[in-house]
């Protein structure tokens, strides 16, 4: 068995690189070695993930992949994080990649890519294994009405309690009337935006809305809560008429 030395602290060992055995994939010459020091392991394990999150970037830019296994429809499926510039890239991603990273909320008139930044995040979070959960809010608050009361709050509680980074595309969008008529809806939009602020569970908010229009529509304590958290303003034209 040829020796080899360690990719890490240069020690000599023999066989296998670690710490790709427990991975089933036989050894190829050239590839890096790491002995049996538990930081040498650890450097192993990180240098595996760091491959495989490349590999996982590479079938983000497929546009077939994208739409077919993430779900991502056909007019966002080349959303990158960097299309809004670097200022916004770092945010959301500082953002995003932080476990209690609480609440972010993109703001901005109709049209100028708030959806759009919206499914970047979810592909970052495909590139990076975190679970993610994305809701568009109109269609969510019309599956509400038509629930039973149970079965609703049975919804609201899932997204409330996610682990990972929820995605709320388009907020204070939901119908007027249906509102007016199931106060339960608005009520746990708040109950959603509340208590994943108070667990700093990572939680993307999108709305054509100001703050101020908010606190009008659902209450200043959601309005303060979204305001408390990182707030991303878009401006310019509709993209859609341009």
């Amino acid at each position: 068995m040829s020796k080899r030395n360690c990719h890490n602290c240069g020690a000599e060992i023999e066989g296998h690189v670690y710490p790709y055995p427990e991975y089933g994939m036989p050894f190829q010459e050239g590839e890096r070695c790491y002995c049996t020091k538990p930081e040498c392991q650890q450097a192993g394990h990180d240098y595996i993930e760091e491959c495989e999150r490349a590999e996982r970037a590479k079938r983000a830019l497929n546009m077939s992949f994208v739409v077919k296994e993430l779900h991502i429809p056909n007019k966002y499926a080349s959303a990158t994080i960097d299309d809004r510039g670097a200022p916004t890239a770092k945010a959301l991603t500082d953002w995003c990649l932080n476990p209690l990273g609480g609440l972010a909320f993109v703001t901005g008139p109709v049209g100028v890519g708030k959806t759009h930044i919206l499914y970047a995040v979810k592909k970052l979070c495909y590139v990076h294994q975190i679970p993610c959960w994305i809701e568009d809010l109109p269609e969510l608050a019309t599956k509400w009405s038509a629930m039973k009361p149970w079965e609703a709050m049975q919804s609201a509680r899932a997204i409330l309690r996610f682990p990972g980074v929820v995605l709320l595309d388009d907020l204070g969008a939901e119908r007027d009337d249906s509102l007016k008529e199931d106060s339960r809806i608005t009520d746990m939009l708040n109950a959603i935006i509340s208590e994943r602020e108070k667990w700093q569970r990572r939680t993307l908010v999108t709305s054509n809305l100001s703050l101020d229009a908010i606190a009008t529509r659902y209450g200043p304590r959601t309005s303060s809560r979204l305001d408390g958290g990182k707030v991303v303003k878009f401006t310019g034209k509709d993209r859609r008429l341009m």
